[in-house]
């Protein structure tokens, strides 16, 4: 499916997001950077898997690594998953791409 984004300068907008009916990822102001970028694009990756899959569940959290590691930098990637592991949420290891 094809995917559209939308930036806005974030003036009375407050949220970054990803509309799966739309098919569309908003970021607002602040919200433009490398790390939301994954996070929102990783969202639309998971309604492509599946859309009854949890919005920040091990699935989703796996899609996110693997965008930051490919797209912004394996060592940000690593602290990511340290963060989850200490945070104790979950990642999908089977989905783990990081060679």
């Amino acid at each position: 499916k094809s995917l559209s984004m939308h930036a806005t300068s974030g003036e009375g907008d407050d949220m970054c997001g990803y509309f799966p009916g739309a098919e569309k990822i908003v970021i607002v102001g602040w919200g433009l950077n490398i790390l939301i970028l994954c996070h929102e694009v990783a969202h639309h990756l998971v309604c492509q898997k599946a859309i009854d899959i949890p919005d920040h569940g091990p699935t989703f959290c796996a899609i996110y690594i693997n965008l930051l590691h490919r797209f912004c930098d394996p060592g940000v990637a690593a602290e990511m998953i340290l963060s989850f592991a200490k945070n104790e949420i979950e990642i999908d290891k089977t989905l783990l791409m990081l060679e």
